[in-house]
């Protein structure tokens, strides 16, 4: 079973909303899941993102509709007609499929999909997305150089495939530990890969809101994508296939970044015991959560657990009423996905709240 929900805010000191999201299960099975974080004069970051929004999930729509569409018609070409002849039937005799026929037939459809290049399937659907965008930008001087960040996740059969261009991120969270799966595409962030800057300070740097890479404000775009299998440890370092192409160089650097992995992150006031048996979320965020929310306080609002700031609260309603205080993170009601992403909204928002804040979270059952 897999559940998700998304929301965006547009933040404490914007007057209008440039990110676009949209999460839902394709007809074909997939969950898809986009985010984009426009930018632009005036109103041409929330065109941007808009479009490409739309473009990238009518191109995977449209792609995998018509792959099963085409491989069904064969199938069924191979399939029951085949047993017809070899049964000596006439064609006059080949009325509808019976029901064990269909059956059989969607079976075999159902086989079909675990053969599609999802991650080049995202690669192409990038940069459709690109192309519109950038083909808007050079339509009227008001949207030139217009463009958006965009951070996609695609599950089927306990898989993920995801890519990104910019600097929204996609995280995997799982009891106590989170990591960051996708890779910036930023100015502070190619620092850190050269070992000119450390994240700590890339996190602090007043450059860090700089991209390197984006949709639609160059003609071609190249995004990173990878795969990871959904199973007990998914979130360690070692449980993902990167597929970029880079120079050997910065291969080296991204190598070295992943052995390290992102820390888990704990705190001494919650024991949540073996991790192995819960559930997976994937996260994807625009930079207005990132950017104003420590990891460990999305760690916690994702697994349904108070804020520090919630804690501290209580702490010192505690205080006021004589009541046992609690600090660090605890359980917290409701544990359904919206109160958890109102949650990581609102942490924003406690954090200065300077960028429109988007967020979705998928929770995934594991692999048997």
């Amino acid at each position: 079973m897999i559940r998700y929900f998304g929301a965006t805010d547009v933040g404490k000191k914007r007057t209008n909303n440039q990110d676009a999201f949209n999460v839902r299960a394709l007809s074909t099975g997939e969950i898809l899941a986009v985010l984009c974080d426009g930018m632009g004069g005036a109103n041409a970051g929330n065109i941007a993102s808009e479009i490409a929004l739309e473009t990238f999930f009518e191109y995977i729509e449209t792609a995998l509709t018509a792959y099963g569409a085409l491989t069904a018609g064969r199938t069924s070409a191979a399939g029951p007609e085949a047993e017809r002849e070899e049964s000596g039937k006439d064609s006059d005799d080949a009325a509808a499929d019976t029901p064990s026929q269909k059956t059989d037939m969607a079976s075999r459809i159902s086989q079909i999909y675990p053969s599609v290049n999802y991650p080049a399937l995202l690669e192409s659907a990038a940069e459709e997305a690109n192309q519109a965008v950038y083909n808007r930008s050079r339509s009227a001087p008001e949207f030139e150089g217009m463009g958006t960040t965009l951070v996609a996740a695609l599950i089927r059969d306990g898989t993920l495939y995801c890519c990104n261009v910019g600097d929204s991120r996609l995280y995997l969270v799982q009891g106590d530990a989170i990591r960051q799966v996708t890779h910036d595409h930023s100015y502070v962030q190619y620092l850190v890969d050269i070992g000119r800057m450390t994240q700590e300070e890339a996190e602090q740097s007043p450059y860090k809101n700089i991209i390197t890479r984006s949709i639609g404000r160059e003609k071609n775009v190249f995004c990173d994508t990878y795969t990871v299998t959904l199973r007990a440890g998914a979130v360690a370092p070692d449980e993902f296939t990167d597929t970029r192409e880079v120079l050997p160089s910065a291969r080296a650097a991204n190598e070295r970044r992943a052995r390290s992995g992102v820390k888990s992150m704990r705190s001494s006031q919650y024991d949540d015991g073996d991790d192995a048996e819960k559930p997976i979320y994937v996260l994807l965020c625009s930079d207005g959560l990132t950017n104003y929310v420590s990891r460990d306080i999305m760690r916690g609002a994702v697994v349904g657990q108070m804020t520090l700031g919630e804690a501290e609260k209580r702490e010192d309603e505690a205080e006021e009423t004589g009541a046992p205080a609690r600090s660090g993170f605890a359980p917290a009601d409701p544990t359904d996905l919206r109160s958890r992403v109102a949650t990581l909204l609102s942490s924003a928002n406690d954090g200065g709240g300077g960028d429109n804040i988007t967020a979705i979270l998928i929770e995934c059952e594991q692999n048997e």
